[in-house]
C-alpha cells in the first residue's frame, strides 16, 4: 500500500515539476516554498531526477531537411557511430 502511495505522489510531483518548469514566473516562487521544507524539497529533487523520460532516437525529418552545416555534422556523427562498432 505504502509503495502505491508514493508511486501516485511520485507521479504528481513529476507532473508539478514540469509544469513549473515550463512556467519560469512560477519556478521562482515555488522554488522558494519548497526549499523551506527539507523533507520535500529532497523528495522532488529524487524524484525529478528518476523520472522516466522516454528517449527519441531518430528526428522525424529527412536529411534534405537539414541546414548545409547540419549535414555535415550528421555525416560525422554517422562515420564515428560505423567507426566505433567496428
Amino acid at each position: 500500500m505504502k509503495a502505491v502511495i508514493k508511486s501516485f505522489a511520485a507521479h504528481f510531483v513529476r507532473s508539478g515539476a514540469r509544469f513549473v518548469l515550463q512556467r519560469p514566473w512560477v519556478k521562482k516562487r515555488v522554488r522558494d516554498m519548497v526549499t523551506r521544507v527539507p523533507r520535500l524539497h529532497n523528495y522532488a529533487m529524487r524524484v525529478m531526477f528518476e523520472a522516466p523520460v522516454p528517449a527519441q532516437y531518430s528526428l522525424p525529418i529527412g536529411q534534405e531537411d537539414l541546414s548545409p552545416n547540419a549535414q555535415r555534422m550528421h555525416r560525422a556523427l554517422k562515420q564515428a557511430i560505423r567507426t566505433r562498432r567496428q
